[in-house]
């Protein structure tokens, strides 16, 4: 049986192709092609599926619409004895999950299964001697092909380090430095994740994309189609499924997170909506790192990109890899100084209550 896993990485078109997988469950499955559920809510929510011939209320639940995150932050909590987020709820053993999946595919007898997690690209960090034996152990027997897309580093820092203020986060800002958080991590260790998969699966057709040739192609969910050579013509909603917090209202959110946390939720939704409104700097403009803290990061990624491009037989895997040692032309607070500007204005009327309001109105920024 052919088996197709796309592990990542995270802010490269994930939660595209996780939507548009759990939306388009029936139709793929009379094509052949099975996103099996791995928990009792995703079950019934499948089972109802089939009967209605169409998607129920409740698929935005996260069990539901990225089952495989779930396993994964499963398979995780097991072998580094972490916890599971709490937007997954009431999950079964890793062990039960791996079994349903198991018994979706043999009783269904599909062309094609489809495991799709972002979150599958960090088993490669210090829990993997316990996680990937699993992955080998249930897969090895299958055509497997694993589908990787990676983004160029500091493209890739700042945004999983701005995702992070989606969650009520207020960590030190890259200016500061904080991209050295990461370095030990999936989230810069590149070559360890394609490394580590590859040893797990041998067999298995290792597929490394530049996140800039995805979206030439089309994006994440028409690219992964036609690089895993599954035969389905995707039809792919033509909206951001996981919009990022602005370069510019990147501060603002972080002093948010930190001085009204018990409102970040509401902050958010405000931020999000009004970066639809308002005119604020692009992110293309954006400087979030700074030039010394862009020479450290462009100097400790080269070792790591000459073994991305030796394993995947390219010259240069980035061939705008110098490009991250460019600073953007407006330093972050002085383009969040402008979008607060504009956002105190909209604040007046649009705020969702008094104290995302006089937040925004009262906000003094630092240096």
């Amino acid at each position: 049986m052919n088996v197709a896993f796309f592990i990542g990485h995270h802010k490269t078109g994930s939660t595209a192709l996780q939507t548009y997988l759990a939306s388009q469950y029936l139709t793929l499955l009379q094509a052949g092609i099975l996103y099996p559920a791995v928990e009792s809510k995703g079950l019934a929510h499948n089972l109802n599926t089939v009967l209605k011939g169409s998607i129920p209320a409740q698929f935005s639940d996260l069990n539901i619409r990225e089952p495989h995150n779930a396993l994964a932050f499963g398979l995780m909590s097991e072998g580094l004895e972490s916890d599971v987020p709490n937007w997954h709820k009431n999950l079964p053993s890793s062990f039960q999950m791996l079994q349903a999946i198991d018994e979706q595919m043999n009783a269904l007898a599909p062309r094609h299964t489809i495991l799709c997690s972002e979150v599958m690209s960090r088993f490669s960090e210090q829990g993997w001697p316990k996680i990937m034996p699993r992955i080998q152990a249930r897969f090895a027997k299958h055509d497997c092909t694993i589908v990787l897309n990676l983004r160029r580093i500091d493209a890739y820092i700042a945004s999983w380090h701005l995702q992070q203020l989606k969650f009520g986060f207020a960590n030190t800002p890259l200016r500061a430095g904080a991209q050295s958080r990461y370095f030990n991590t999936a989230h810069f260790q590149y070559d360890q994740i394609v490394s580590r998969w590859t040893s797990t699966l041998p067999a298995a057709r290792m597929i490394v994309r530049n996140y800039t040739d995805v979206l030439t192609a089309g994006g994440s969910v028409v690219d992964f189609f036609a690089q895993s050579k599954i035969d389905h013509i995707p039809i792919e909603p033509l909206i951001r499924h996981n919009p990022s917090v602005p370069y510019a209202m990147a501060e603002i959110m972080r002093l948010a997170n930190l001085t009204i946390p018990k409102h970040f939720a509401a902050m958010l939704a405000y931020i999000l909506a009004a970066s639809q409104r308002v005119d604020f700097p692009p992110d293309s403009e954006v400087e979030l790192f700074g030039e010394q803290n862009r020479r450290a990061l462009l100097e400790a990624f080269r070792p790591i990109h000459q073994n991305l491009s030796q394993s995947t037989g390219l010259a240069e895997f980035f061939p705008d890899l110098a490009e991250v040692a460019v600073c953007r032309p407006l330093p972050e607070l002085a383009a969040a100084a402008r979008a607060l500007q504009a956002l105190r204005h909209d604040a007046v009327e649009n705020a969702p209550n008094a104290v995302v309001r006089d937040f925004l109105l009262g906000l003094v920024l630092g240096s």
